[in-house]
């Protein structure tokens, strides 16, 4: 293992490290790829780099300046709104630690040339049993280039304490010197059908594997930008009990279909509780981009 302070971390070896360094969306698919599945290569920015960074440039002054400077319950949401958007800017303008840069470069110059990759977020916080903070930080994707891949770092640094986070100061325990986040840098994987799937329907917790699916990258399901293609599927028996689609033309054969639900419940049986699975290909490309439990099943509400 690699000796303290630990900064960068591939993410074949994340999986021996705790949730407080690499994050918990890190970990989980370091978990996955250890099992066998496809998951596109990549590292983690622990959550020491983290620190470094805000240490080196003094951001602890910042953030309680925004922040902390008067409590949470007398801060009208344009305070909020304000003052995330300061704490932002002062990221972007801070300079990146001179090692830090080194060991980001050598890890990105190691996949050759003209590669484009995601950069995420990855808080100890997001995706965990109890809170799914599912988009509360920031992530990039098509990021190509040195100088563009440090910037979404920082962004992603900064987006710890965006407005969202800040309203969910209280249950993301937010303090200006102990919390942190991870960024995991993934080399982009673009496959013909991407999607969405759920162990179990996360409205009601019913027997129904759920799976959405969207031609090209998965951004235009998460923004919204189109439909997806649902299906129903029984979990005991694999049978397809309804497919709803936007259009006549079927993004995936039955056999498709059949092999990504059978996917979800192994991965399911990894984790030991029901999952909510981002992954793009089908058939053998079948490739997993993150892994989180689905909490609240049965919160009747229907958004994600």
């Amino acid at each position: 293992m690699e000796s303290s302070p630990r900064i960068i971390i591939s993410l074949s070896k994340a999986q021996n490290f705790d949730n407080d360094l690499v994050g918990s969306k890190t970990r989980n698919l370091s978990l996955i790829l250890n099992r066998g599945f496809r998951v596109p290569q990549g590292f983690c920015i622990t959550t020491e780099g983290y620190s470094n960074f805000i240490i080196e440039n003094n951001l602890f002054h910042i953030i309680d300046m925004e922040v902390f400077k008067k409590s949470f319950e007398d801060m009208r949401w344009e305070e909020i709104w304000d003052a995330s958007l300061r704490i932002r800017s002062a990221f972007l303008k801070a300079k990146m630690p001179l090692h830090i840069e080194g060991l980001v470069k050598k890890e990105i110059e190691s996949f050759g040339r003209n590669i484009k990759f995601s950069v995420r977020s990855s808080s100890p916080a997001e995706d965990s049993f109890i809170y799914s903070f599912a988009g509360i930080h920031e992530s990039y994707t098509n990021v190509k280039g040195i100088d563009e891949i440090l910037k979404a770092i920082k962004l992603v640094w900064a987006s710890l304490w965006s407005d969202r986070a800040i309203l969910y100061r209280e249950e993301l325990s937010l303090d200006s010197i102990n919390s942190s986040i991870a960024v995991l840098v993934q080399k982009m994987d673009k496959k013909p059908v991407s999607g969405l799937a759920f162990s179990k329907d996360p409205r009601n917790g019913t027997q129904n594997l759920i799976i959405e699916a969207v031609s090209g990258f998965l951004s235009k399901l998460v923004d919204n930008e189109v439909e997806p293609q649902k299906w129903f599927i029984n979990r005991d028996n694999g049978e397809i009990i309804n497919h709803l689609k936007p259009s006549e033309k079927s993004l995936m054969s039955f056999l498709d279909v059949k092999n990504i639900g059978e996917m979800i419940l192994k991965i399911e049986n990894i984790f030991g509780f029901p999952v909510d699975v981002e992954w793009t290909g089908k058939g053998d490309d079948f490739t997993v981009l993150q892994v989180r439990p689905i909490t609240g099943l049965n919160d009747q509400d229907e958004d994600r």
